[in-house]
């Protein structure tokens, strides 16, 4: 066990399950979020019926979160017969709290699986170049930003890019060696991906590609060599089995499945985002590059990618190729193509790109590893050159993380409320469905959007404005019945969820 805490793969894990699971009770006792009753609430369902019975989401997370729920509530019960409830209960509460357990569980799940992916992630970066490079992937995507924050919700997207990792993984090894399990396995991953969020299917071609580029690579095999070929359609084969076994009533409750004008078939999906115009289509590629993507994953492994791409494009117009150029081919066309068709999108969300996210990992250790063998004078000097370029990660996923912990601008409101505010005194909110949802829990006479003429035109009340709902003077202009407003408390959101939150004072 000592030897395994030393192992830098083990210490990844660890800081990467830390930045995860740090802050999972983020928000309670609100779920601020409105896509995760989605999973916990379906999971729960299955109790009842297996078919969940529609197809916006596909099943496989859902079936996880339940056999979790399940395995927890048996642990809950045997404590309970062992005469241990009292003393649980008065230390760990949320235990028996039905209202929030389950979704702790599954965010403590999602954020499992986000920590689990840099294994995968760890031996791509050993097969396709050296350890130095697979330890620096598995730090990297250990801390790309977006990642961090997305694993702190019950969700489907973190889970599905561990299967999509593991499929990167399993091509890896059918590029560099000719086995029929490799195949086999990274069909199965990437139809365990698709039957977690459908947006997985991007990235089938990455057997395939692997594929071709080995035997580019190689020049010794044949491209038709009929059992490499077998291979590639047993590989089809094992998507569509994965695909099926994580989402069985696609098959079994066919015709709901295929609905495609309505939420309930798994075709919705596809037309729901919607696409843009061809002509606006590199506009709204750069736009979502610099102003999103960068964002999310951080400007240097955005740029590092780019750059790979450009100098692979000019070696190929100069026709200088050498064995690495198709590595990185390899690396660099799945996550561009899932790149480009996603910010096609009308309706684009920074969780789409996530796809990309293990790809860009292994690439961006590539260019950290050629930079600091540049400046190898020492130890030293490209110690912290690998530091110098991988830091910036580090602390904004450790921001992140920190945001989670602390409390919501919601839940400080609904602390203040309690302390200076009547049960019955009237409460206008503005137009934040969750500023309403949070004070709607306990008082009465709340009233909701900028329209509550109706109101008691005497006494003391209280006006709360979300500032990024609409600035205080537009607030005030509806408000010109109230003859004075009092700024008696400011919640501000730095380093925290939540709006910018304004409370006034008015009497009449």
């Amino acid at each position: 066990m000592t030897k395994k805490l030393t192992e830098p793969l083990f210490m990844i894990f660890i800081l990467a399950l830390a930045l995860r699971w740090i802050g999972s009770t983020h928000g309670f006792p609100f779920i601020f979020h409105p896509d995760e009753p989605t999973i916990v609430r379906e999971a729960l369902n299955l109790r009842f019926t297996r078919n969940p019975g529609h197809f916006d989401w596909p099943h496989l997370y859902m079936y996880l979160n339940y056999f979790l729920f399940m395995f927890f509530a048996k642990l809950r019960d045997l404590a309970a017969v062992q005469g241990l409830k009292p003393y649980l209960s008065a230390n760990i509460p949320i235990l028996w709290n039905d209202n929030l357990v389950f979704y702790l569980l599954a965010r403590l799940l999602s954020g499992f699986f986000g920590a689990l992916t840099v294994i995968p992630v760890y031996y791509t970066g050993k097969v396709l170049f050296d350890k130095k490079t697979a330890i620096i992937s598995a730090f990297i995507f250990s801390v790309l930003p977006f990642h961090v924050w997305h694993s702190h919700y019950s969700m489907g997207d973190v889970p599905m890019v561990f299967f999509i990792a593991l499929n990167m993984y399993f091509s890896a090894k059918i590029f560099k060696e000719n086995e029929a399990k490799n195949y086999l396995l990274a069909g199965l991953s990437i139809g365990l991906a698709s039957s977690v969020k459908y947006n997985a299917v991007l990235l089938c071609l990455t057997v395939p590609l692997a594929h071709i580029f080995r035997i580019l690579n190689d020049r010794k095999e044949k491209f038709f060599n009929f059992d490499t070929l077998m291979n590639l359609v047993f590989s089809g084969l094992c998507a569509i089995a994965g695909f099926v076994a994580g989402t069985p009533y696609a098959v079994m409750d066919y015709k709901t499945f295929l609905i495609s004008d309505s939420p309930k078939g798994a075709l919705w999906q596809f037309v729901n985002v919607g696409s843009v115009d061809s002509s606006q289509r590199f506009t709204k590629f750069f736009t979502e590059m610099v102003h999103r993507v960068s964002d999310d994953v951080g400007y240097v492994v955005l740029a590092a990618f780019f750059i790979v791409l450009a100098v692979l494009l000019y070696k190929l117009a100069v026709r200088k190729f050498s064995k690495k150029d198709y590595t990185l081919w390899y690396l660099v066309i799945p996550p561009f193509i899932s790149l480009v068709y996603v910010s096609g999108f009308d309706s684009t969300r920074s969780h789409y790109y996530m796809i990309a996210y293990p790809f860009l990992a292994v690439v961006y250790a590539y260019i950290v590893c050629y930079f600091s063998s540049l400046v190898k004078k020492s130890y030293m000097i490209e110690f912290f050159s690998v530091v110098l370029l991988i830091f910036p990660l580090f602390y904004f996923s450790v921001i992140k993380t920190y945001i989670f912990a602390r409390e919501d601008t919601r839940n400080v409101l609904f602390s203040w409320a309690n302390q200076h505010v009547d049960l019955n005194t009237p409460i206008i909110s503005g137009n934040d469905e969750y500023i309403y949802m949070v004070l709607s829990s306990k008082y009465k006479n709340i009233y909701k959007g900028y329209s509550s003429y109706s109101i008691s035109p005497f006494g003391l009340g209280y006006l709360v404005v979300a500032v990024s709902d609409e600035s205080p003077k537009q607030a005030f202009e509806r408000f010109t019945y109230l003859p004075k407003l009092n700024l008696v408390y400011s919640i501000n959101n730095t380093y925290r969820r939540g709006p910018f939150i304004n409370i006034y004072e008015y009497r009449k």
